[in-house]
């Protein structure tokens, strides 16, 4: 099995855990904190009741963080060496970053799916686009195209044996022309989720469709715990069975946040303006985070990998419901985290990682 990646040419391109972790911390944490592959809103959106969770003031400093322990049951090795920008997982061995050009690892080694010509960022235009698979474990990208003094463009497409295409059938009436960007999160879990500017969201579950409003800007949407999250940058919103309800407590950043690791119990982390945020139900507080610039959050709800994993400019850590530890190995910056089973994947500037369970 050929795991790492040749030297690339340059391109021009559930609450499941939640109870798990109140068991071992019903408080904020501390202020410290097999083996595949490898290579103007316009919606009526419901608020939960202020009493449950009442608006609240964040600490203005952040605590000193102490020494943090070495993770010594998880072994690390970088498996592709091109600054990725995006991760997805499907089904093992299946695995896709966007970097310079997507590429794809397929069990037996990484290959560039670069896109052709037409469908790449012309002079002056710049792409936010995110990778994920299909639940055919094919590779799709979707965000916006933007220009300056012009409304985003849409893009949606599909890799087929025959290359990158548009796939405007898959998203039903979100796959037309007009201005508008997209939004979202695809793969295997329930739901996915595809959103577009001043239109609506189409919520695909194995059991049928249904849409909500959409949202006033475009979102990062993730996936935790046992439902969809999206993160603005003054609000965080939980997908609820007909609209998108937005939580009741301030939120402490002032920026779009990168991703949200959601415990159940009403407990949450966050990742905003390169700090890291906690929430216990009630009140949002400041947390020392044991990376430097905190990005990517993934939540691992059972096995070996069980807790919080966190990725940033430094490398990797992991809350166990009592503390936060380092990782040995990974290097930063890192801003993408995803895992499967008994495996744990990181991207970002310092490549592309796959962590084992000892």
């Amino acid at each position: 099995m050929n795991l790492r990646a040749t030297p690339a040419r340059p391109r021009v391109g559930l609450w499941v855990l939640g109870a798990v972790l109140g068991a071992c911390s019903t408080s904020p944490p501390p202020s410290a904190a097999p083996a595949p592959p490898a290579p103007t809103q316009t919606h009526d959106s419901a608020t939960k009741p202020s009493a449950t969770k009442p608006a609240v003031e964040v600490a203005s400093e952040v605590s000193k963080a102490p020494l943090f322990d070495t993770l010594k049951t998880v072994s690390f090795e970088r498996v592709h060496e091109l600054s990725a920008t995006s991760l997805a997982l499907g089904t093992a061995p299946w695995v896709a970053i966007l970097a310079e050009a997507p590429w794809v690892y397929d069990g037996k080694g990484w290959r560039e799916i670069a896109l052709p010509s037409h469908l790449q960022a012309r002079a002056g235009e710049h792409d936010e686009l995110r990778i994920f698979f299909g639940r055919d474990d094919k590779p799709r990208i979707m965000g916006s195209r933007l220009m300056e003094g012009s409304a985003a463009k849409p893009v949606y497409l599909r890799w087929r044996p025959t290359g990158w295409k548009r796939e405007r059938g898959e998203i039903g009436r979100l796959g037309g022309d007009t201005p508008g960007g997209l939004f979202g999160v695809l793969g295997h879990a329930d739901p996915e989720v595809v959103c577009k500017e001043d239109q609506l969201c189409i919520i695909k579950r194995r059991t049928g469709w249904t849409t909500v409003d959409t949202l006033k800007s475009r979102a990062r949407v993730e996936l935790s715990g046992a439902g969809a999250w999206a993160l603005e940058p003054d609000a965080l919103w939980e997908l609820a069975a007909k609209q998108w309800q937005r939580e009741a407590a301030p939120v402490p950043w002032k920026q779009t946040p990168h991703s949200v690791a959601a415990l159940g119990l009403g407990k949450l982390w966050v990742s905003a303006d390169a700090e890291l945020f906690y929430f216990d139900g009630n009140a949002w507080s400041r947390q020392a985070s044991p990376v430097g610039e905190p990005a990517g959050l993934w939540l691992a709800t059972e096995g070996k990998l069980a807790g919080v994993w966190l990725v940033g400019k430094d490398g990797v850590a992991h809350h166990d419901g009592k503390e936060w530890r380092r990782a040995a190995g990974p290097r930063g910056p890192l801003r993408e985290v995803l895992g499967r089973g008994e495996e744990v994947w990181l991207a970002g500037g310092a490549g592309v990682w796959r962590g084992a369970a000892k």
